[in-house]
C-alpha cells in the first residue's frame, strides 16, 4: 500500500467522522461506499469477493469508535436515557451474532445490494421528512432514569435492539435510522438531542460485538494481506485512526452547527451512494 493512499484513506475517514459527529449521522453510509471504490481499484481480481465483508466490518469500528466518543459527550451533558439504553443493547447482541453469521454466507454482491437498498431507503425517507417543530424540547426535565417502562415499550426496545444487532452487523450502519424515530416516539418529551444520544449509546455495544465478531470470524473469501479476520489493515488502521480525530471534533462542534437543508444534502448523499454500489455490484 502506497503512502499516499494511507494519508488519502485518514483524511476520508476524518472528514467522515466530523460530519458524522457533527450532524448526529451514521458514518456507514459514507465508509462502504467509499472503502468499496478504493479496493475495486487496488486489490487484484481474485480477492475483492471479500470487499464487500470488509468494508462492513471497517464501518462498524468506525461506528464504535464515533459512539464512544459522541456517548462521552452526551454523558457529561446529561442527555442520555439509561434504561431503555441498555435494553436495546442487551437485545443487540444476539441480533449482533446472526447478522454476522448470516453475512458469512452473503456475496459481495448480495451484500452490496442490501446496503444499497438500505441506504437508499433511509435517503429518501430523510429528505421528504419534515423538520420537527414545536416546544417539545422544552418539557417534560431530563431525567436519565424516569422509568419503569410500561411492558409495550419494553417490548418495542427489545425488537428494535434485535433488529438493530442484525442491521449493524449485516451493512455497517450504526442503527441510528431506527433507534431514533423509536426514541423521539417512546422517550419522554421527545427531545431530539436526547433521542440521538440515546442511539449513540446503544450503538457502543452492537458495534463492539460486530467489530470483535468480524476479527475472529473466519474468513470465506481470501483478503490480501496483512489482514485481521475481515479486517483489512492497510484499511482499518487509518479509518480508526482517523475516526478518533473526527469523532471528537465532530462532537465538540455538535451544539454550534444546525441545519435542516444540510441533513436533507446528506440524504441526497445516501442516495447516490446507495446508487453507485449497486450499480457496482450490478
Amino acid at each position: 500500500m502506497l503512502a499516499s493512499e494511507f494519508w488519502i484513506l485518514l483524511i476520508v475517514a476524518t472528514l467522515i467522522s466530523l460530519i458524522s459527529g457533527a450532524f448526529g449521522i451514521g458514518g456507514g453510509t459514507l465508509t462502504v461506499p467509499f472503502l468499496i471504490f478504493m479496493g475495486s481499484l487496488n486489490w487484484p481480481e481474485s480477492e475483492k469477493a471479500g470487499l464487500a465483508h470488509t468494508a462492513v466490518a471497517i464501518s462498524l469500528l468506525t461506528a464504535l469508535i464515533l459512539s464512544v466518543s459522541a456517548s462521552a459527550s452526551n454523558i457529561l451533558s446529561k442527555r442520555i436515557h439509561f434504561i431503555p439504553g441498555i435494553i436495546v443493547s442487551v437485545f443487540s447482541l444476539p441480533g449482533s451474532y446472526l447478522g454476522v453469521e448470516v453475512s458469512g454466507y452473503l456475496s459481495f454482491r448480495a451484500l452490496s445490494l442490501i446496503f444499497a437498498s438500505i441506504v437508499a431507503i433511509t435517503g429518501l425517507i430523510g429528505f421528504f421528512r419534515k423538520s420537527s417543530t414545536g416546544n417539545s424540547e422544552s418539557i417534560p426535565e431530563y431525567n436519565p432514569l424516569r422509568y419503569p417502562t410500561s411492558k409495550r415499550q419494553i417490548l418495542f426496545f427489545a425488537i428494535a435492539g434485535f433488529f438493530v444487532g442484525i442491521l449493524s452487523a449485516l451493512t455497517g450502519l450504526g442503527g441510528g435510522v431506527v433507534l431514533v424515530p423509536l426514541f423521539l416516539w417512546l422517550l419522554p418529551g421527545k427531545k431530539a438531542s436526547e433521542s440521538i444520544a440515546t442511539s449513540s449509546f446503544c450503538i457502543v455495544f452492537s458495534a463492539f460485538y460486530g467489530t470483535i465478531l468480524y476479527a475472529f470470524q473466519e474468513n470465506l473469501a481470501p483478503l490480501p494481506d496483512p489482514s485481521l479476520g475481515h479486517y483489512f489493515l492497510p484499511y482499518a488502521i487509518p479509518f480508526a485512526v482517523g475516526a478518533l480525530i473526527g469523532g471528537f471534533a465532530g462532537a465538540a462542534l455538535k451544539n454550534k452547527v444546525k441545519g435542516f437543508h444540510l441533513k436533507r444534502g446528506f440524504a441526497v448523499i445516501q442516495i447516490l451512494a446507495g446508487l453507485a454500489v449497486a450499480v457496482r455490484a450490478l
